[in-house]
């Protein structure tokens, strides 16, 4: 739930499935938190934060991940297993090669018999190579074998072709602060905020980021370990205090007001009643440059 934001000046390139809405902040876990290098971004296409391990699906090819590498190639991001780069050609398409991405690879139709009978038995040849449509999320596509792979059948494909699926685990929520739903196989449960309660004066508390003493702090609200209590206010104080217990996101906690043995003082009790994931006050300071000053 720790993360750090970055402005729209910062760039991803241009994904396979062209989901991330840069109009936004995109954010990413900060080092030393259970979130350190995740991903947190606003997804276009479901119209949703999202936080992930990528920015955007992994193309998977067997039980193979083709992870994005954020070098953009022909305007997108190429995707690499192994010794396989999935990437943007701009003469085939959306291929898979061994070679290096950015060279363009190569097909042509070498006849058995160039003289004798061009138009006969040849076989294809160049580069070996596979080209296709990528799916979108959740589906599948078959990339052709090219160049020496396509086989020595003219103006047909008689290679093996690869079958490639798509696959994007991640957790979703409808804001940028609240709960993150397991999706896309992901498991368990993921926050971005701080939780909040509010009481009926519209007072709020927001949970500490960090325990002290193995207890966190909720604004107002803490645990005083003289008395073994959750106290809102001073202990023994002539204008009174409130005793309770430790606020609970599924259910309301009851702090009844106390004065000193002997106080005529009176007072209302406080209702806490969760309410919201919201942004913290932490901040951290981030080393931008250094610069030499001759004097």
């Amino acid at each position: 739930m720790t993360w750090k934001a970055y402005t729209t000046a910062v760039r991803i390139p241009t994904m396979l499935d062209n989901v991330i809405d840069q109009t936004k902040s995109i954010y990413i876990g900060i080092a030393d938190s259970d979130d350190e290098g995740y991903k947190l971004f606003f997804h276009s296409g479901l119209s949703k934060w999202i936080m992930g391990s990528y920015w955007g699906m992994v193309i998977m090819s067997g039980t193979g991940q083709y992870i994005p590498t954020y070098k953009s190639f022909n305007g997108y991001s190429s995707y690499v297993l192994g010794s396989n780069v999935l990437w943007y050609d701009l003469t085939y398409g959306w291929v898979i090669t061994t070679t290096t991405p950015g060279v363009s690879p190569i097909e042509y139709w070498k006849p058995a018999y160039p003289i004798s009978d061009p138009d006969g038995a040849g076989a294809y040849e160049g580069t070996g190579f596979y080209s296709g449509t990528p799916p979108s999320l959740g589906g599948s596509a078959t990339f052709q074998a090219r160049g020496t792979l396509r086989g020595s059948t003219k103006d047909a494909y008689s290679g093996t072709p690869i079958t490639i699926t798509t696959q994007y685990q991640r957790w979703e929520s409808a804001t940028l602060y609240g709960e993150y739903t397991a999706a896309g196989g992901a498991s368990g449960i993921k926050y971005c905020g701080l939780p909040q309660w509010t009481d009926e004066d519209d007072n709020t508390y927001i949970r500490s980021l960090v325990e002290v003493d193995g207890k966190y702090t909720y604004g107002s609200i803490s645990y005083n370990t003289t008395y073994s209590k959750w106290l809102i206010g001073t202990y023994g104080s002539v204008s009174g205090w409130y005793e309770g217990s430790e606020p609970s996101k599924t259910g309301s906690v009851t702090f009844t007001f106390k004065v000193p043995e002997g106080s005529e003082l009176t007072g209302t009790n406080k209702t806490i009643t969760f309410d919201k994931y919201v942004k913290g006050e932490n901040t951290q300071t981030v080393f931008l440059a250094e610069a030499s000053r001759w004097i």
